[in-house]
């Protein structure tokens, strides 16, 4: 997690998953749904970047 020394509202949450199935399994679970009702309507914005580990 990364809070913008500026403005400490502002916060990057990074989260790693081995792939999709897992990203998908875990917005399956509980804790996860919770979170969806009760902190997503307090967040200004809310995206999602996919990235990939570089190989080499």
């Amino acid at each position: 997690m990364l809070v913008d020394k500026a403005d400490r509202t502002k916060v990057m949450l990074f989260e790693i998953y081995d792939d999709e199935k897992a990203f998908e399994a875990h917005q399956q679970t509980p804790h996860f749904k919770r979170y969806l009702a009760e902190a997503v309507p307090l967040l200004e914005s809310r995206e999602r970047h996919a990235m990939q580990r570089a190989l080499h």
